[in-house]
């Protein structure tokens, strides 16, 4: 029986490798897979933002309540 490979050869991500850093501008300092992660969440957000949400209209003409009380 062949031994398995290397783990960090066994996909293409390295879940076990460093991640690259993010460093421009100066001040801004990620990790590579933090920004991918904010970016489905970012995407996520906007899409329940614009995407209507599926509903029907209430019919309450049946009532209406007149002054007496």
């Amino acid at each position: 029986m062949i031994p398995l490979p290397p783990l960090d050869s066994l996909s293409v991500f390295h879940l076990n490798a460093p991640a690259p850093y993010l460093n421009w501008p100066s001040w801004f300092y990620i990790q590579l897979p933090n920004v991918v992660w904010f970016g489905v969440a970012l995407v996520i957000f906007l899409a329940c933002l614009f995407v209507p949400f599926p509903s029907k209209a209430v019919d309450s003409s049946g009532y209406d309540v007149s002054g007496e009380g």
